[in-house]
């Protein structure tokens, strides 16, 4: 199976809750680097990541933080967590969803290391960056708001003009554009680039990422 089925089908198996299976999906297999294409590093870490917040939130804290505290480790028999995971691991959407782990599992203290982490990114195109540190400033405390509204309004611009320059990642400009109108409270404009994201190619995880991200505008 090509890497990019194999990272379609873990992250099917992640929205079904099914981890551990998605997880068998790595070991003895090799994943080769493409240009443009998804890293499997961030897939590895998305299905421990949702792993762990969905033990903590059914209160299985000890696995949970078990998961949170060794996220970076390298795994004997997966050759790619040996190098490479930090660049995955200090990203604001990583950190911020691992610090929600420590919460929900009542370690309040690292929770609030890795927001503090998170809510000093910037935009770093085509990841989610400003969009989560703009979530994590807001778990922080209330306060800035405008400053955080400006800085979403001019990271959604920066990714409207790359899209007209041209992009190596247009379904993931899509998915990022639809983050950024739905932080921005622009719901049904949020709405239509996620779809829109689902209809271009899959990389850096963006048909996950937009699914995700329905999900949560239309139950709004």
């Amino acid at each position: 199976m090509p890497a990019s089925l194999v990272f379609k089908l873990a992250l099917a198996l992640v929205e079904s809750g099914r981890f551990d299976d998605a997880a068998a999906l790595f070991p003895g297999r090799f994943f080769p680097r493409e240009e443009f294409g998804t890293n499997v590093r961030q897939v590895y870490l998305e299905v421990r990541l949702q792993k762990g917040l969905a033990l903590a939130r059914t209160g299985r804290r000890e696995e949970a933080l078990r998961i949170a505290s060794t996220l970076g480790d390298a795994v004997p028999d997966l050759e790619f967590t040996r190098d490479g995971l930090d660049a995955f691991l200090d990203r604001p959407r990583t950190q911020y969803l691992r610090g929600e782990v420590f919460a929900l599992s009542g370690d309040e203290a690292s929770a609030r290391r890795l927001w503090e982490a998170a809510a000093g990114g910037g935009d770093a195109y085509p990841y989610l960056d400003a969009v989560y540190a703009d979530r994590a400033a807001r778990r922080l405390g209330p306060g800035g708001e405008a400053e955080g509204r400006s800085r979403l309004e001019s990271a959604l611009t920066s990714w409207a003009d790359r899209l007209a320059a041209g992009t190596n990642f247009p379904g993931a400009n899509a998915c990022g554009q639809g983050y950024l109108l739905s932080a921005l409270g622009r719901d049904a404009e949020a709405r239509a680039k996620l779809r829109e994201a689902l209809l271009l190619p899959d990389k850096m995880m963006s048909h996950y990422l937009s699914r995700a991200a329905l999900a949560s505008t239309e139950a709004r």
